[in-house]
């Protein structure tokens, strides 16, 4: 009975059939196959031990740092020769980083790492994760990654855990020119260290506490489906006031550090917040379950 049943699995979610399929049929399905939208997370790791981060610090201004990702590459990409042909054609390696010599005379200790990420700039997402803040070399290296990704022309779809990043929510969506932005709640993320002791190897679900559009055109009035939410009207429009002194303060002083913080309406409000920070905004998405590799 129980091998009746594995075989009956196994029909349900295996296609036998492919390879007889026409080669302009199968092209189509890669094509297809190469859409799906994948979250990338994306980190950043120092290069090199203390003393080399306070030398390059001193004489460039920088401190070496490469990018990485938990997140596998596609699997279309190995599936056979003819779904790489057409995957490549989608994805392309990004994230590399270059950092000059110690001076403008000498190159001998200069760092560059190739971009080894694979991304679909269509269809794939980005999710910086932020660097541990208890590191000042890493806390200063953030600001330099989230800068250089604003600088990136490519990115158009992006992530960002509502906790931990919501300081740099105005600086890094006022003149970014993201298409799309996808928001999820963590209250906690492990650090690397944390992350080796205990052999993290699975997968991080964030989850967050509701699902709503916003119209970020006209912020006053409420989103559909609010009610299914669990925030109020009464909480909305608490949002809405506090959202607007806030941003008051920050056209006077033109400094988003610690203006906005996630306990001045709850937690829920601070979604709320954010999503209507836009002047000309970009669409704007919460998500339930942001899966991050």
């Amino acid at each position: 009975m129980a091998n009746s049943t594995n075989r009956t699995d196994m029909a349900s979610t295996t296609f036998t059939r492919f390879p007889s399929l026409p080669p302009e049929i199968r092209d189509n399905i890669w094509e297809e196959a190469c859409l799906l939208p994948r979250v990338v997370d994306l980190q950043i790791s120092l290069v090199g031990l203390h003393r080399l981060h306070v030398l390059f610090r001193e004489a460039t201004r920088e401190i070496p740092f490469r990018y990485k990702s938990r997140t596998p590459p596609p699997a279309v990409l190995h599936a056979s020769q003819a779904s790489r042909k057409i995957a490549l054609k989608h994805y392309s390696l990004a994230f590399g980083t270059k950092f000059d010599g110690l001076d403008e005379e000498d190159s001998r200790l200069a760092f560059t790492f190739q971009p080894k990420i694979y991304i679909n700039w269509r269809s794939d997402i980005v999710c910086p994760i932020e660097p541990d803040r208890e590191d000042c070399y890493m806390c200063e290296v953030g600001g330099i990654f989230y800068f250089n990704l604003k600088q990136h022309k490519d990115v158009k779809r992006v992530a960002f855990n509502v906790e931990t990043g919501f300081w740099l929510f105005h600086s890094m969506t006022r003149y970014a020119p993201f298409d799309e932005i996808f928001l999820y709640y963590a209250t906690y993320a492990p650090t690397e260290s944390e992350r080796s002791v205990h052999d993290l190897d699975e997968p991080l679900i964030y989850e967050c506490d509701s699902s709503i559009e916003v119209d970020t055109k006209d912020p006053e009035k409420q989103p559909e489906g609010l009610g299914e939410t669990g925030i109020s009207p009464k909480d909305y429009s608490a949002a809405i006031a506090c959202f607007k002194e806030a941003w008051k303060e920050i056209e006077k002083s033109d400094d988003t550090l610690g203006v906005m913080k996630p306990d001045e309406c709850g937690r829920k409000a601070a979604v709320v917040k954010f999503m209507i920070m836009h002047k000309t905004p970009p669409k704007v998405h919460t998500s339930g379950r942001v899966l991050v590799p």
